[in-house]
């Protein structure tokens, strides 16, 4: 009998976004990507109510946001207070593509030529080539034997 670790794996950030998810989808999710992604849609598209503890975060970091970022967590130049609802449209979107066309859609799709336009504007490394060219890599997460048990 292996041991908790043996049905573990740890991946490492060389991979790209499509191979990972595809990898993690074909190892270990019963569910397709509409099903996966069905609760994280209907969240920032129909939004939810912000906790206290979520609300105080974002008035803590609100001066910092860009503008675009201020638009969607604050009304008329304000933070949202918690129990105001956190509606997240094009998140929605960008998710609902994922779950309907899979990671291509960052891998030379709409959503990955956005990114490179973003990354190209901002004046960051990044590519779309850089975001094509990767493999997911997987390996075993380190463990250590503690008083009869593995852990990992």
């Amino acid at each position: 009998m292996g041991t908790r670790c043996d049905r573990v794996r740890a991946g490492r950030q060389t991979g790209s976004l499509r191979q990972r998810w595809e990898a993690l989808w074909s190892e270990y999710g019963p569910l397709g990507r509409e099903e996966s992604f069905a609760p994280a849609i209907r969240a920032a598209e129909e939004g939810f109510d912000l906790s206290p503890r979520i609300a105080r975060f974002v008035e803590i970091a609100f001066d910092s946001f860009p503008d675009h970022a201020k638009a969607i967590y604050g009304r008329n130049g304000t933070p949202l207070a918690a129990g105001e609802r956190l509606v997240q449209k094009d998140l929605g979107r960008t998710l609902r593509a994922f779950a309907a066309d899979g990671p291509g859609v960052i891998h030379g799709g709409e959503i990955g030529r956005a990114i490179d336009r973003a990354m190209r504007e901002s004046g960051s490394f990044l590519r779309l080539e850089d975001l094509e060219e990767n493999e997911a890599e997987w390996y075993a997460p380190i463990s250590i034997e503690y008083r009869g048990y593995t852990r990992c």
